[in-house]
């Protein structure tokens, strides 16, 4: 991972945080999320790291099953069976 120069408001990663270690001398300065803005924090950011993993799979179908996969796996969490209707069905196939 190269480093732009300054970088605002990036969540630490082991991306990031390898980049870091191989730089020392860069000035660092960590600060703490607000517990509201948490969740739009993470959201965005694992929006950006699935978005790149769709770009990378060209296949359709591996790309629902991925975006299901991640759903289930939120579902499965206690206190959130309310989500498992949120996985996403194949579009209908046009009739000719």
């Amino acid at each position: 991972m190269s480093l732009a120069h300054g970088i605002y408001e990036a969540l630490l990663d082991e991306a990031l945080q390898e980049a870091l270690a191989q730089r020392p001398e860069l000035r660092r300065v960590f600060g703490k999320i607000d517990p509201e803005e948490q969740p739009a924090v993470y959201a965005s950011f694992v929006a950006k790291v699935l978005e790149q993993a769709l770009r990378e799979e060209s296949d359709p179908e591996r790309r629902l099953a991925l975006c299901n996969r991640i759903l289930g796996s939120v579902a499965a969490e206690p206190g959130r069976e309310h989500l498992e209707k949120r996985r996403l069905v194949s579009e209908p196939k046009s009739l000719l």
